[in-house]
């Protein structure tokens, strides 16, 4: 396994990258708000666009063309985004 960051692998059968150490089942439950989250999440849709296309420009530093999955990363644009550099997205 090669470090992007540091809590960025590569898995070295398959290449996929993932966060190490993960999150425990705890802080994931901790990170999500009840109320008026999702509501406020989308309001900012425009700012959070710039993140996803920061980040895509972060992982094609490594990767410049491929397929991408997205699993439960966020409100699922970053797929959005990925598509739109041409990567098949999942």
């Amino acid at each position: 396994q090669k470090a992007f960051a540091p809590d960025i692998q590569r898995c070295g059968g398959c290449d996929v990258l993932f966060r190490s150490p993960r999150p425990t089942q705890r802080e994931i439950m901790r990170s999500y708000e009840t109320g008026t989250t999702y509501s406020w999440w989308r309001s900012e849709e425009a700012i959070r666009r710039r993140l996803w296309l920061r980040r895509l420009r972060l992982l094609q530093r490594h990767v410049r063309a491929g397929r991408l999955l997205d699993i439960s990363t966020g409100d699922g644009h970053f797929l959005s985004v990925g598509a739109e550099a041409g990567f098949e997205v999942d």
